[in-house]
């Protein structure tokens, strides 16, 4: 690329990041909210709302996982399991035992 030859440290990020602290762009607040404007969607993720729909009533169900490693005894290899902490109906659970 042209630029990485004539410039090879240059980076169009870093170079509005530099801009965004310079004295003069901190005393506009308006020059400033411009350049982080500029800077912003290539650092950072941008909001939105979603929409969560569902359907029937029956078909809700909340369910809170811890994540653990498991050493199998036969191989002495872990495993990532999936231990249930809450579910709706007891009968549900099974031990891990």
């Amino acid at each position: 690329m042209l630029v990485q030859c004539e410039y090879p440290n240059y980076h169009p990020l870093t170079a509005l990041a530099r801009l965004a602290h310079r004295d003069e762009v901190t005393r506009d607040p308006r020059l400033e909210l411009e350049v982080h404007k500029a800077i912003l969607p290539y650092v950072a993720p941008r909001l939105a709302s979603v929409e969560a729909t569902f359907g029937s009533p029956d078909d809700r169900r909340v369910v809170v996982t811890l994540f653990e490693d498991i050493e199998l005894l036969d191989t002495g290899s872990a495993v990532g399991v999936q231990v249930p902490l809450l579910v709706e109906d007891a009968r549900e659970l099974v031990p891990l035992d």
